[in-house]
């Protein structure tokens, strides 16, 4: 069956539709992620013995309540778990948490309780998951950092519906250095207001700047090849109006002649 002339424009147009739709959202999350890169690039350090009246990079070591444990039993500064369940190369969460809340950072003789990391936050946490939110406000890279996986679901997390899941956690070790983006504010580092909320990296946040990098080239290469797919199917438009065009008009002259 023969299309009508506006439908078979309508499906030329409608992958050109979906490929910018897809694209404009991964510039749109991109976009915010690239901003609180620059605005991490831009923190300078500071000591808390000396803290900073704006956003700033304050380093230490990073404490925890005391004789807190993960769901495994190892102790932990903070944690971070998730239970998930695989059916082929399908992954699905059934349920993620954690225990961190009162972090204290300490150094240069001072200590800080690390504020913006508190149960009412849900901060997206690097290296942790597979979940790309890399626009939070607040972030924790734990790149690096202590992990383990295990086939049984603890009990505590009976109710995860992890009978058939797999249980993972990822630990913010006792005495580890840190770097912690923030605003300091009545004896605390708080959340800063705009994008960037507040960052925790194990080592540097420079190396979280990197994996943040990363992530973005990714993304820029997805792009690329979003924009490849509209130029070849302009390409391919063009191709195919432009022989229909040269038909028709070769079938005007044969009838006039």
């Amino acid at each position: 069956m023969k299309l009508p002339h506006g439908a078979s424009y309508l499906w030329s147009v409608i992958p050109i539709a979906v490929v910018g739709i897809m694209g404009s959202l991964a510039f749109t999350q991109d976009g915010r992620s690239l901003e609180i890169l620059g605005v991490h690039s831009r923190a300078q350090h500071a000591s808390l013995a000396a803290p900073s009246r704006g956003p700033a990079i304050y380093s230490g070591v990073i404490t925890g309540p005391h004789n807190r444990r993960a769901n495994s039993g190892a102790p932990a500064a903070a944690t971070f778990w998730w239970v998930d369940r695989r059916s082929g190369k399908n992954r699905t969460v059934s349920c993620r948490g954690g225990s961190y809340d009162g972090l204290v950072l300490r150094g240069d003789g001072v200590e800080a309780p690390v504020a913006f990391l508190r149960a009412n936050v849900v901060p997206f946490v690097v290296a942790a998951t597979d979940n790309n939110e890399w626009e939070r406000p607040v972030v924790v890279d734990l790149a690096g950092a202590p992990s383990d996986d295990f086939d049984r679901v603890p009990t505590a997390l009976a109710s995860c519906d992890g009978r058939d899941g797999r249980y993972h956690e990822h630990r913010l070790a006792v005495g580890a250095h840190v770097e912690v983006y923030g605003c300091f504010r009545d004896g605390a580092i708080r959340e800063c207001s705009g994008v960037a909320g507040g960052a925790l990296s194990v080592g540097s946040l420079r190396d979280h700047r990197v994996h943040r990098a990363e992530d973005l080239r990714e993304d820029v290469r997805f792009v690329s090849v979003l924009a490849l797919i509209v130029v070849v199917i302009s390409a391919a438009q063009t191709l195919v109006f432009g022989a229909r065009s040269m038909a028709l008009l070769t079938g005007r002259r044969r009838r006039r002649s």
